[in-house]
C-alpha cells in the first residue's frame, strides 16, 4: 500500500473508504479507524500551521500542497 502524500490524496481516499463501507467491503469499525486516522493526519497540520503562523514562517506545509494551480 502507497502512502498519502497530501491532502488531495487523503480526501480521495476517505471517498473510496466510505464507498466501501456503504458497500460493505469494509466494516463499520475500519472505517471508523480510517476516519480517526485521518483525523489525526489533519490535525497534525493544523498544529504546524498555526505554529508556523505565529513563529512568522511562510513556507508551504507539503501535505497541503498538490499539483493542481491555485484558482484566483
Amino acid at each position: 500500500m502507497e502512502s498519502i502524500k497530501n491532502i488531495k490524496e487523503l480526501r480521495e481516499s476517505l471517498s473510496k473508504n466510505y464507498a466501501a463501507m456503504l458497500d460493505k467491503e469494509i466494516s463499520l469499525g475500519m472505517g471508523k479507524e480510517v476516519a480517526n486516522m485521518a483525523g489525526k493526519m489533519i490535525q497534525s497540520c493544523k498544529i504546524e500551521l498555526e505554529y508556523k503562523n505565529k513563529m512568522g514562517y511562510k513556507e508551504k506545509i507539503d501535505f497541503l500542497e498538490t499539483s493542481e494551480p491555485t484558482q484566483q
